[in-house]
């Protein structure tokens, strides 16, 4: 970081975030008794590129009802053992939060499914075909 920034923060300076584009954004430091013109520049970053997209797949051969890769991003589904809607809720939430309990991933895809209206959970059952 540049000294100037760097000093500013040590003497109790505000730090604030600036966007500078859909990409971009920089810290900038306020001094102590000072406005938004006597700010400091500090490094210029960069948010981190989006994740991977997830892949819905249906595999009928799977033994139980789905499972997530969570390197792959992937999502596979057996239609034949029922209830895809929230089983594909339920290895999202695995992909999304991959340490959470089991037991506690169960209720939130529950909770999830019963809050989903009909559209969406359409829209779900889309990515599979």
């Amino acid at each position: 970081m540049p000294e100037a920034f760097e000093k500013c923060v040590e003497r109790g300076g505000k730090v604030r975030r600036k966007r500078i584009d859909k990409n971009h954004w920089m810290n900038f430091c306020i001094p102590p008794g000072g406005g938004k013109g006597d700010s400091v520049a500090g490094e210029l970053h960069t948010y981190k590129k989006a994740t991977k997209k997830k892949i819905y797949k249906v595999n009928r051969k799977l033994p139980y009802f789905g499972e997530a890769d969570e390197e792959k991003k992937q999502v596979t589904v057996n239609p034949k053992k029922g209830e895809v809607v929230n089983t594909v809720i339920h290895e999202e939430e695995h992909l999304e939060h991959p340490k959470m309990r089991e037991k506690n991933i169960r209720k939130k895809a529950v909770t999830r499914e019963k809050k989903m209206p009909i559209r969406k959970q359409i829209k779900l059952l889309q990515k599979l075909l």
